[in-house]
């Protein structure tokens, strides 16, 4: 049953997962059918398959080892466990680099099962990862908890919708604890989610609405009914393309019935709009995911908010072990700290390293804070990625044990291309520890 929806779907009903029958979507224009592929093409994709099915073997023996230790130590029956994905089948593709290899034997390899397989696994809802129609965002989730699930539901469904949020919301109730309103003197996003406990003993959670935005890929759920719209790259948001179906008799978003019930449309739409001004969703950036992330990455991680997300780490745990310090020891709540493990022989031997595109601007200038555990010192280069003979600009700053505000400007930078900010202690002695933060990197026109 492999690569045939209709063979899956009927196994769907088999298992209990449809009350009802439903309607199978079409198979997506863009997936050939596979008796028409070559030899050659079956075969490529049959092992793309094999490699996602060691991929999703790989994780159930460590998810069996898990549960093997729970039950060494007496604990499985009271410890809940959540298993999900957060999003419908990847229709991706990965184009360069040794990550797309398709032998099968390489253990950093990621090559995904393109569009082809994504059409098949999400039998049989339309669209993917990325877009917000049910292929793209409709997930099973599993709950174990024998101690806290009435008995009959095992190996049950409960077919009313929730939200990744609602994890959280779900945890912070079963613990009998308050979600704080700050952290420190930080005030935080309050709790979003829903408590899905009432489940658990057969009872409605009453979900409220739920709401979604990627790239102008728009939804909302309101019961039964959901608002939907798809946004093609590198185009304007329309509201004329909202479609609105009614999930319980349609849930593979088959019948729009977006101009059967205008009001209904256009007031969840409002409900909509109004959410997306309160979280922050507006502008939409539809371009091509390429140019945005170029220029996002100009938006330096310079707070650490994501830790080392979109960092670089040069020798992390042979000459400098980088970690993220949240005492507040900066000016941030997260802070970089570099501790020096081995003095290595030059400065680049061990580095934290940003790369930027340099586009229309010509200079950039450079600012961050800085403290050290004792007095020592930090270079700073801002190079050319590729070729880092080519300093655009170099500074050597001493460091205390009291934070100090630094900045400089670059040069002129000539050509476009990729560029680096490198923060250096390759050759600083053993014991030197460094705090960074606050770090922005800004054009200068």
């Amino acid at each position: 049953m492999g690569c045939d929806p209709e063979e899956r779907l009927k196994k769907q009903f088999e298992i209990g997962l449809w009350e009802k029958e439903i309607s199978l979507t079409p198979r997506d224009s863009q997936v050939p059918a596979w008796e028409s592929l070559s030899k050659a093409e079956q075969e490529e994709f049959a092992l793309r398959m094999a490699i996602y099915a060691a991929q999703i073997d790989a994780m159930d023996q460590g998810i069996g080892r898990i549960i093997r230790k729970l039950e060494e130590n007496r604990q499985l029956d009271n410890t809940i466990i959540f298993f999900l994905a957060d999003n419908g089948g990847c229709a991706e593709f990965i184009s360069s680099g040794k990550s797309k290899d398709l032998t099968g034997d390489l253990a950093d390899t990621w090559e995904s099962y393109r569009i082809n397989w994504a059409n098949v696994s999400n039998t049989p809802f339309r669209e993917y990862k990325h877009w917000i129609h049910e292929g793209g965002i409709r997930t099973p989730m599993i709950v174990h908890w024998p101690n806290g699930i009435d008995p009959s539901l095992k190996s049950g469904f409960v077919r009313e919708y929730g939200h990744l949020t609602d994890i959280m919301a779900t945890c912070v109730d079963l613990a009998g604890i308050d979600y704080p309103q700050t952290v420190g003197s930080r005030e935080i996003v309050p709790l979003q989610g829903t408590s899905l406990a009432p489940h658990f003993s057969k009872e409605s959670n009453h979900r409220t609405p739920i709401f979604w935005e990627h790239e102008a890929n728009i939804g909302m759920r309101d019961g039964n009914w959901k608002l939907v719209a798809k946004t093609a790259e590198n185009a304007a948001f329309d509201p004329q393309n909202l479609e609105l179906y009614n999930i319980a008799e349609d849930p593979t978003e088959l019948h729009n019935l977006a101009a059967v019930y205008p009001t209904r449309r256009d007031s969840m739409f409002q409900v909509w709009e109004k959410w997306a001004g309160e979280v922050g969703v507006f502008p939409f950036d539809t371009r091509e995911y390429n140019i945005r992330s170029q220029e996002y990455k100009r938006k330096i991680n310079g707070e650490f908010d994501v830790d080392f997300g979109d960092w670089d780490l040069q020798n992390p745990g042979q000459l400098v072990d980088f970690s993220i310090d949240r005492s507040g020891k900066i000016s941030g709540a997260n802070s970089a700290a570099l501790t020096v493990l081995k003095k290595g022989e030059k400065p680049a031997d061990a580095a934290l390293v940003w790369v930027f595109p340099n586009g229309d601007s010509n200079r950039f200038e450079v600012s961050f804070r800085a403290a050290a555990n004792r007095n020592t010192r930090l270079t700073v280069r801002v190079e050319q990625a590729g070729n880092l003979k080519n300093k655009i600009a170099q500074q050597i700053y001493s460091l205390a044990a009291d934070e100090q505000q630094f900045s400089f400007q670059t040069d002129a930078i000539a050509q476009p291309g990729r560029y680096r900010l490198a923060f250096y202690v390759g050759d600083n002695p053993a014991g030197d520890k460094i705090w960074l933060d606050a770090i922005t990197l800004t054009p200068v026109n």
